[in-house]
């Protein structure tokens, strides 16, 4: 059934989490559910796009060699280099964040007609982006599920999987920002139970039923 009632504006709820720490598989739980996502990668996959403008200022800041021959963006390299060298890790986040953050305005702004709506950004607290929700929720995981899942799903070395994880916030730096948070320390199932619970109690039940 569809629904017809209005909503001024939508809650907007900031989930993050750090790497491998499940907060995508949370957020495809909420849309499952029938709450709407924003994405920040996927934002960003479209804004790196070949041909596209910031595509061309990242080649301008780091040089050509970071677009491949077909055109597309050399993650793989670029991961390296801001892996190894903070200041161009800055740079790299000084042409694409605000892009991104521009974006995630317009899409945010174009759903009327939900209760809330989902900011799914991985670094929502370190680009500052928690003051501008109303909720931070936080998908927290053990350091050695981790660790594991960083081994097992990108084939990273252990000395590569605590590189890519000292790159960003830890869970405790992140939960002073946090308002809630889901431990994502169980099976698949008790994941989605607790994404239910959440949003039944946070968001409410006028949520478009998603199956």
């Amino acid at each position: 059934m569809k629904d017809n009632k209005h909503y001024p504006r939508p809650k907007v709820i900031g989930l993050t989490g750090t790497i491998a720490s499940g907060k995508s598989t949370v957020s495809d739980l909420f849309r499952k559910i029938g709450v709407p996502v924003v994405d920040a990668d996927a934002i960003a996959a479209e804004l790196l796009s070949p041909g596209t403008a910031v595509l061309d200022k990242i080649a301008e800041t780091f040089g050509s060699q970071m677009i491949l021959p077909d055109g597309r963006y050399d993650r793989k390299r670029m991961g390296a280099l801001v892996s190894a060298d903070s200041g161009a890790r800055e740079k790299l986040n000084g042409i694409v964040h605000p892009a991104i953050r521009k974006a995630v305005r317009q899409k945010i702004s174009a759903i009327k007609d939900a209760p809330a709506v989902i900011y799914d950004c991985p670094l929502l607290i370190e680009i500052g982006d928690d003051r501008t929700v109303d909720t931070v929720l936080l998908v927290t995981v053990p350091h050695e599920v981790r660790m594991q899942r960083l081994m097992d799903r990108d084939g990273f070395t252990e000395e590569e999987a605590l590189g890519r994880i000292g790159m960003q916030m830890t869970d405790s730096e992140k939960l002073a920002h946090a308002d809630y948070v889901i431990q994502n320390d169980g099976t698949f199932k008790e994941l989605e139970e607790k994404v239910k619970n959440w949003a039944d109690e946070h968001i409410g039940t006028d949520r478009k039923p998603g199956r």
